[in-house]
């Protein structure tokens, strides 16, 4: 504390406010003592400050500090002011050791520093006391330490430093509020600076938080004398990692928690200095922890397993652990849900990699016949119930094996064999169509589809299913079956309908009303209708494509129906 123990105004024996005659007559005084080899001693020695040698290089030297008048006003900062009679009450008992009354008569009137023109010099002196009184045998008493920094921030931005300036230093000298902070801080700081993060001294923080009273400007340049290193090194750190994840995704896990370790210890100081609201705290907090996250998704991203996976939440955590607010708060949010989301699958998930293989199978063949429904031309249609077939046979064994890992309610499992379902449902209708008015609904189309009832299916398939199964089982009825149960058919005329091109041409529909209003109604009308649709079908497939045979039987008909018009 040699600002204040050996401050040249101690020295010289006077208060900062001393007249130039008088500080003259003083040096004098102290001068010719020393040349006959005697200390003179002053009121204002105050030996709860510490010993004070008095010699002649001594006191040229204190006479030659205060000459200029910036140094006047410097060092007049770390020594007392005689203004009024509070003043010389409280240095009387200075004089006579009873410091804590002094501090009692200007805490009084200074209270929480606010103070007026007439009580300045007040707050001046004590805030000089709590500060001359900080130190002692290696240690620092904080409260008075805090305190008297905290005043001097209150006396150095109260409006009257101005005039306090032209009194000390002249009435023609000018220096700003923020310039006289600035040079305080530097004082005060190398003051305590054999005392910052040691056992019996004041943490950085604490420290910093003395100065809640100074200018934001002031706050802000005590703060860069701690801050600038840490800083440069966080920023140093953080590009090297992100140069080299860019050069090599493959080292994203170590390159996380590389940056991580080396980090930590200067992030937290800096917390500790600037505060977590600090924003310049928060810039560079939120830039690690956007380049940690990224560590971890690239790391994720380039998993193949689960326990792997696993490694990265340590850099989702690590983000979490420093990242502030904004946008970098917001995507860490949403990508550790997303994190999270997906692990809590895992499980899930592994069970439908063991059928990743038949599923993949499963969905070629759908793709497949799809494929042959957009593309087939009319001839080709006629292989769709095959088409229909492979597709079933495909994939029942497959099936089966995702129904044993899945269990028979998954949704995919279901999912799929519906599909499976209604593709091959919509190539038989396709084979249906093509093929009902020349040949009728076969039996091995009903089968088809009485097989198909055998496939699990969600309840949407399972009516579709249902209703085209029943559809074409009653138009096979229809086919084979001349009587209904009223004695009348509905049946397909096979022969009529190739020679006319159409199942409701004007002349095949005669031909069905003879069949059903006629032929029905006699045993040996009902023998030869049985007869032809057993057999006509055949014919049909014989002489669809036989010009001459078409034209011989649409001939003989024409007469036939002739004949029934009558």
């Amino acid at each position: 504390m040699n600002l204040v123990q050996k401050n040249p105004y101690r020295i010289l024996g006077v208060p900062v406010n001393a007249k130039e005659k008088d500080i003259q007559k003083q040096i004098t005084k102290a001068k010719r003592f020393a040349e006959v080899g005697k200390t003179v001693t002053f009121d204002t020695d105050f030996p709860f400050l510490g010993e004070l040698s008095r010699d002649a290089d001594s006191i040229s030297k204190a006479s030659s500090n205060i000459e200029q008048p910036l140094n006047k006003i410097l060092y007049s900062l770390f020594w007392f002011w005689n203004d009024n009679h509070i003043d010389e009450a409280a240095l009387d008992n200075l004089k006579s050791q009873n410091y804590e009354k002094a501090i009692e008569i200007w805490s009084k009137v200074v209270k929480d520093g606010d103070v007026s023109e007439k009580n300045y010099s007040n707050l001046a002196n004590l805030k000089t006391l709590l500060i001359g009184l900080s130190a002692n045998n290696g240690s620092l008493n904080k409260e008075h330490f805090l305190k008297g920094v905290e005043y001097a921030g209150k006396f150095l931005t109260n409006p009257n430093l101005n005039s306090y300036c032209s009194q000390i230093g002249g009435e023609h000298f000018k220096i700003t509020s923020e310039d006289l902070q600035d040079r305080f801080i530097t004082s005060i700081y190398s003051l305590a600076k054999p005392y910052l993060n040691k056992t019996n001294g004041i943490t950085t923080s604490e420290f910093l938080k003395a100065f809640k009273t100074f200018s934001e400007n002031a706050q802000h340049n005590i703060s860069q004398k701690f801050t600038t290193e840490p800083l440069e090194k966080l920023k140093s750190k953080l590009e090297d990692t992100k140069e080299s994840l860019n050069l090599d995704e493959s080292r994203a896990l170590t390159l996380g928690t590389r940056l991580y370790n080396d980090i930590k210890n200067d992030l937290a100081f800096l917390e500790k200095v600037l505060g977590r609201d600090n924003v310049q705290y928060q810039m560079i907090a939120n830039k690690l922890a956007d380049t940690l996250l990224d560590c971890g998704i690239v790391h994720f991203n380039n998993s193949d397993d689960v326990e792997d996976e696993k490694k990265a939440k340590l850099l989702y955590q690590y983000a979490g652990k420093i990242v502030c607010t904004g946008r970098s708060k917001a995507r860490y949010e949403t990508e550790i849900k997303k994190y999270n989301d997906y692990m809590e699958e895992a499980p899930e998930r592994k069970k439908y990699e063991q059928v990743s293989g038949d599923i993949e199978y499963i969905g070629k063949q759908i793709s497949s016949a799809i494929n042959k429904l957009q593309n087939a031309t009319a001839s080709g249609k006629m292989n769709f119930r095959s088409d229909a077939n492979m597709l079933m046979s495909a994939s029942k064994n497959r099936l089966i094996n995702i129904k044993s890992a899945l269990g028979q309610y998954d949704e995919v499992y279901l999912k799929i064999s519906s599909e499976v379902v209604q593709v091959v449902l919509a190539l038989m209708v396709q084979y249906v169509n093509a093929t009902s008015s020349i040949l009728g609904v076969e039996s091995e189309s009903v089968n088809v589809l009485r097989s198909l009832g055998t496939f699990d299916m969600n309840s949407d398939t399972r009516s579709r299913y249902t209703e085209n199964k029943n559809t074409l089982e009653g138009m096979h009825r229809r086919s084979t079956t001349p009587t209904g149960g009223s004695g009348g058919s509905s049946g397909g005329c096979y022969i009529a309908t190739m020679v006319y091109g159409d199942y409701d041409h004007p002349q095949v529909m005669v031909l069905r009303d003879f069949r059903d209003n006629f032929l029905q109604k006699y045993a040996l009308g009902r023998s030869f209708i049985n007869f032809y649709y057993k057999h006509s079908p055949k014919w049909v497939k014989k002489m669809e494509n036989n010009r001459i045979a078409n034209m011989t039987i649409k001939s003989i008909l024409n007469q036939l129906i002739k004949v029934l018009k009558k």
